[in-house]
C-alpha cells in the first residue's frame, strides 16, 4: 500500500522479499509455532498476528497527544537480537501500529480488516475506545479502523530500524485530505515525517551480516523488540491479552469482531497459498 506522495528506496524489493521469506513463508510452513519449552513472552507471533511489513520508520508518535519525537534506533540499542555488533541496534522491530506510508499487508488480515471496516461504517458496530489514543477522535481516516483492529487482535507489523530512521519509503507531505487540510490543525513539519531513503548497500547488509561482513543467521521473529501503539516496550503476549480483555469487557465489541476471519484459524497452508499468489510475479 502506497499513498500518492510516497517515494521508495531502490532497495525496497530486496527488503520485502527477504522479510517475506524469513518471517512469512518460513513460519507458516513450519506451522507458526514456538519452540517447545520457549517462554510465552518470547514466542514468535504466528502469521495470523503478523499484519504486514512496513517500509517506513516513524520519527513521531502520532497517536498520542501531545505528539512526541522518537529515535527508536537509539532507544532500542541493545534490545532484542540481530544487531551487527554486540550492544548495537537490531535492524528490525515489531510494533502494533500499522503503517500507511509504505507497507505490504498480508491477505488474510487485510480481508478481515475490510469486513471490520464495513461493520463499523455501514452496520454501526461498536466503536473501540483505546486508552490514551488520539485515534478515538479521528473521523476521516481509514487507518483509525485498522488501529482499532490491531488493538483488539494484538496484531503487529515488522518495521525497519536503521540510523537516522533511514527507510525504504518516505513521505513528501504533499497537500491533501490530512496534510494541509482545512479541518486538520496539526502541523506537519518535514523534519518529523520526511526520512532519508535507504541507498547505502553497506547499511542494507546489516539485515544479514555481522560486523566483519560475515553472513549470520537471522533471529527468529519473536526475538525482535516489540512495541505497543505508543512506541513503548511490551511483549506479543501482553498485546494479545490486552485485546482479548477489551473484547471480554464489552459485549458490543465481541459482536463487532465475531466471524470476521471467515476462515479457520488453524489453516497455515491457506496463509502460505495467499502469500504466494500475492508475490507470484516477484519471485
Amino acid at each position: 500500500l502506497l499513498e500518492d506522495d510516497i517515494e521508495l528506496s531502490p532497495f525496497f524489493y530486496i527488503y520485502l522479499k527477504l522479510a517475506l521469506l524469513l518471517y512469512a513463508y518460513a513460519y507458516a510452513d513450519a506451522g507458526a509455532g514456538a519452540d517447545a519449552g520457549a517462554d510465552a513472552d518470547a514466542a514468535p507471533p504466528p502469521p495470523l498476528q503478523l499484519l504486514g511489513i512496513a517500509l517506513y520508520t516513524p520519527r513521531l508518535v502520532e497517536i498520542s497527544m501531545p505528539r512526541r519525537r522518537i529515535d527508536l534506533h537509539s532507544e532500542l540499542r541493545g534490545a532484542g537480537a540481530g544487531a551487527a555488533t554486540p550492544g548495537g541496534t537490531a535492524p528490525l522491530f515489531l510494533q502494533q501500529l500499522p503503517c500507511s506510508w509504505g507497507s505490504l499487508f498480508f491477505p488474510r488480515p487485510w480481508r478481515e480488516f475490510h469486513r471490520y471496516m464495513h461493520r463499523r461504517l455501514h452496520e454501526r458496530a461498536a466503536a473501540v475506545q483505546i486508552p490514551r489514543s488520539a485515534t478515538n477522535g479521528w473521523s476521516t481516516s481509514w487507518k483509525k479502523f485498522l488501529v482499532e483492529l490491531c488493538f483488539l487482535r494484538g496484531w503487529v507489523v515488522l518495521y525497519p530500524n536503521f540510523a537516522n530512521q533511514t527507510s525504504f519509503s518516505t513521505n513528501h507531505l504533499e497537500p491533501g485530505e490530512h496534510i494541509g487540510g482545512k479541518a486538520n490543525t496539526l502541523k506537519h513539519r518535514p523534519i518529523d515525517f520526511v526520512v532519508p531513503l535507504m541507498r547505502d548497500p553497506r547499511m542494507l547488509r546489516e539485515l544479514w551480516t555481522g560486523a566483519a561482513g560475515e553472513l549470520r543467521a537471522p533471529p527468529p521473529l519473536g526475538a525482535h523488540p516489540v512495541l505497543d501503539l505508543f512506541s513503548e516496550r511490551t511483549t506479543q503476549a501482553r498485546l494479545t491479552a490486552q485485546g482479548s480483555a477489551a473484547i471480554s469487557a464489552q459485549s458490543e465489541l465481541a459482536a463487532a469482531v465475531e466471524g470476521l476471519r471467515g476462515e479457520p484459524e488453524s489453516a497455515p497452508q491457506q496463509f502460505v497459498q495467499n502469500l504466494r499468489l500475492a508475490v507470484a510475479g516477484w519471485l
